[in-house]
């Protein structure tokens, strides 16, 4: 038998599989879903609140209950294992998610099915593509393939906040060298840029100098650094009067003005995006920061920071100075994703995305100068460099097969804002869930994912799991 015949045995029975247990994997990511795993404070055992404990405790019982052994790395991360060699493939998944915020047709806890949708916070990012790659392990591994390298599928439960799951896990667990993370976009994500996360903080302090003029009392807006903000609040004294036009609303975003016993109450309402994708949404904290401006009567020292922030928005880093673009993976990406008036002091979270040419160093000077241009200094700093595997890489051609093959579309390559566990893994692409053409819901209201893209997925992770790890039959 030819090595192509050979494999299209072992690839029929993977698809058979999966066809005949796709009830079962459709009602476990629904289970998933329905646990709401946002991060919370730590407990014993449970290092990121309950809910990630439970969603990492579920899925271990499931590739138990599927025939694999498992391993719970004391909450912070788990795997589950199939295959022989010293070499080991990993798929690197998440069950944390984002906060549901607001606007959902569908309960975004409730793991619901609607007109060939699963819908649900997590359903693209990542619990659904987390059930898919399980039971498409189970797939491989039902096949009897001679092995010629360990496949692990590992979730992780702090993703979304930081990844001191995988500082833990990895510190502790065997680090695979090459694989994937079901985490982005097919058909091959290639190039990751970095992600610098940093507070711009400024002196706010209330009450006019000379009287006479308003202050701003309360102002807070986005929940994570990596989404855009869906709501922003303000409270502000009677000082300040609001513009005619600041109450307004357009495609269900926009600002309210009510009159409270302190003064004016504003609540700014937006569209949340991913923060790698900042120009899919509207930023309710930039709303407020316009609202607020439009009025009369500010302080002028909390109008002089509120204008030094509202210059540093665009999405394009040219309010920061950091404007860079490359040929590998494109633009920069700037987002506000959190900003808050703390006993005195403004502090604004930003997010930036920026090419894998570039290094943090270059970046923090150029920002460093322009904070410090208009009274701002920077402080809690976090990066994570870009990732970018060759596109000669072998690993890129094995998945290239199996996308082809699944889909009888070219696999070509793509740089993305977004980070994945995949840039933990020298070797290491993220691949799928969102087919090409497809809207990016990740982080957004009503996040979804038809089912047969979700189908169709997981018979393309099996096919590159085994193309990874297995030897061809014959």
């Amino acid at each position: 038998m030819t090595k192509e015949g050979a494999d299209a045995v072992q690839v029929e029975a993977i698809d058979r599989w999966l066809e005949e247990h796709d009830g079962e994997m459709v009602r476990f990511a629904q289970e998933l879903l329905r646990i709401p795993s946002v991060k919370e404070g730590a407990r014993p055992g449970q290092p990121f609140g309950p809910g990630p404990a439970r969603a990492l405790e579920r899925a271990l019982a499931e590739g138990e209950r599927l025939g694999f052994e498992s391993r719970n790395v004391e909450g912070y991360a788990g795997h589950v294992e199939a295959g022989e060699g010293a070499e080991l493939v990993g798929v690197l998944c998440h069950l944390d998610v984002v906060p549901a915020g607001s606007g959902w047709s569908h309960p975004p806890f409730g793991g619901v099915v609607a007109d060939g949708f699963l819908v649900g916070r997590g359903a693209v990012d990542d619990k659904g593509p987390s059930a898919a790659a399980l039971y498409a392990l189970a797939a491989v591994a039902r096949a009897r393939p001679r092995w010629r390298r360990r496949l692990r599928l590992i979730f992780g439960t702090d993703e979304e906040s930081g990844w001191a799951d995988m500082d833990f896990y990895l510190a502790r667990e065997e680090r695979p060298q090459l694989g994937f993370s079901p985490d982005a976009n097919f058909p091959i994500v290639h190039a990751e840029k970095g992600i610098l996360t940093f507070d711009a903080v400024t002196a706010f302090p209330a009450g006019a100098a000379g009287g006479g003029s308003g202050s701003v009392l309360q102002l807070e807006g986005g929940s994570r650094p990596n989404v855009v903000p869906d709501a922003a609040d303000a409270l502000v004294d009677r000082g300040w009067s609001p513009s005619r036009s600041t109450s307004s609303r357009a495609e269900g975003s926009g600002v309210e003005v009510e009159e409270e016993p302190r003064g004016w109450r504003l609540r700014a309402r937006g569209r949340a995006a991913h923060g790698s994708t900042p120009e899919e949404g509207v930023n309710a904290a930039a709303l407020l920061l316009a609202a607020l401006l439009a009025g009369s009567g500010l302080d002028p020292r909390q109008r002089a920071a509120l204008e030094a922030l509202q210059a540093m928005l665009p999405s394009d880093g040219s309010g920061l100075d950091v404007a860079l673009r490359d040929e590998v993976s494109g633009p920069l990406t700037a987002n506000l994703g959190v900003v808050r008036l703390e006993e005195g002091f403004l502090r604004a979270t930003f997010d930036l995305r920026y090419p894998v040419s570039y290094r943090k160093e270059a970046l923090l000077e150029r920002i460093e100068r322009r904070l410090a241009s208009a009274g701002w200094r920077l402080e809690r700093v976090h990066d994570q460099p870009p990732h970018h595997v060759p596109a000669e890489a072998p690993e890129i051609r094995l998945l290239a097969r199996a996308y082809e093959e699944v889909t009888g579309r070219p696999a070509t390559l793509l740089a993305i804002g977004g980070g994945t566990y995949a840039r933990l893994i020298p070797g290491g692409v993220a691949f799928g869930p969102v087919m090409p053409g497809q809207p990016e819901l990740a982080h957004n209201a009503d996040e979804r994912i038809a089912l047969d893209d979700l189908r169709r997925a997981a018979r393309i992770w099996a096919r590159a799991m085994a193309y990874l790890a297995c030897e061809p039959e014959g």
